[in-house]
């Protein structure tokens, strides 16, 4: 409102003597500006009285709060008043309450102390009745336990006599088992006896056999060799003999001989080599044979130590009062002489 005062009085003064605006005067000014300026005035007015609008909302909004907020502080103060009134009611009823409250703990205190010593009188009466109860289930214990030890003492005497009886029995039973296996032992120890001899004349037979044979192959291979050597040795004295008693033309057929000769002692003479050789290997294998029987004694010598230390140990090692049954020697002691026996073709 002040500045719109000041701006007609500044109007009116330019009116009278010619008003200026941004520098130029009103009487250079078209029609066209003045109008421009005049709508920028009511503008700027129009602007001016919304803002006193809002001035004037705002201070009514400030006297509304102000006067709402005084009547809630009023009541406020009502409310706490009346709090504090209600505290000191809700004090004085608490007192009281407390004050109730004690004389009920004496009365429940007392009543309390009258149950405890009901209950103590009612204690000691049931102590002493579980304490007669006691003694009456202790004495009938006693008795039971009296009756009980004397019948332990006839069980014990009925298993003693069992054991006795056990004992007999199995005395007899071991008495049977001892001549079973030593009847057994000298049966094992006789097939064993026979099975071994058995196996040497089979084994001295073959040897004897096949060592005959040998010789017999040699000595006839030698006979054969001898007289093919003595035929030989024949033709080529006749021939020579016929060179110096013969003509040329025996001389030449005797040529022609000779060389069939030289072809058969060529012949001769390989058949003589492969017979030295079939010699060798059959002086190999008779030494071989003779090796053999040698290792076939030493295993018999095996078995019969074996055999002695076996007896030797039925007679100390063994325990005759374990109830096992004895080995089977054909079984176990033969498979294990007869492994020692070497791979041969005479088996």
């Amino acid at each position: 409102m002040p500045a719109a005062k000041k701006k007609g009085k500044n109007a009116k003064r330019e009116s009278k003597s010619h008003t200026v605006i941004h520098g130029v005067s009103t009487a250079d000014m078209t029609k066209e500006e003045i109008e421009a300026y005049v709508v920028l005035l009511r503008e700027e007015l129009d602007r001016e009285r919304q803002e006193r609008n809002l001035n004037a909302l705002e201070k009514d909004k400030i006297i509304n709060f102000w006067e709402l907020t005084k009547k809630n502080l009023e009541d406020s103060r009502a409310l706490l008043s009346k709090k504090e009134r209600e505290l000191e009611d809700a004090d004085e009823r608490h007192q009281l309450e407390m004050k109730i409250y004690r004389q009920k703990l004496k009365h429940l205190m007392f009543e309390q102390n009258s149950r405890e010593a009901e209950a103590k009188k009612e204690s000691l009466q049931g102590l002493s009745n579980a304490k007669d109860e006691a003694r009456a289930e202790v004495r009938a214990i006693r008795n039971e336990n009296y009756i009980l030890k004397a019948k332990l003492r006839q069980q014990q005497v009925q298993s003693e006599e069992a054991v006795k009886m056990l004992k007999r029995k199995h005395e007899l039973e071991m008495a049977h088992i001892r001549q079973d296996f030593a009847r057994q032992t000298e049966e094992i120890e006789s097939r064993a006896a026979k099975q071994m001899s058995l196996l040497r004349d089979q084994v001295d037979t073959q040897r004897r056999v096949e060592v005959h044979m040998t010789e017999e192959h040699k000595n006839n291979h030698i006979q054969n060799l001898e007289v093919n050597h003595e035929r030989a040795f024949a033709n080529m004295k006749a021939y020579y003999n016929d060179i110096t008693l013969g003509n040329v033309s025996v001389i030449k057929t005797l040529r022609e001989n000779i060389d069939e000769l030289r072809s058969q002692l060529a012949r001769i003479q390989r058949l003589l080599d492969g017979s030295q050789t079939e010699l060798s290997q059959k002086t190999i294998a008779l030494s071989n044979m003779e090796k053999e029987n040698a290792h076939l004694r030493h295993v018999a010598k095996l078995y019969d130590s074996e055999k002695s230390a076996h007896l030797e140990y039925t007679r100390t090692d063994f325990c005759p009062t374990d109830p096992i049954a004895p080995p089977d020697w054909n079984s176990t002691k033969m498979t294990v002489v007869l492994t020692h026996y070497p791979k041969s073709s005479s088996f």
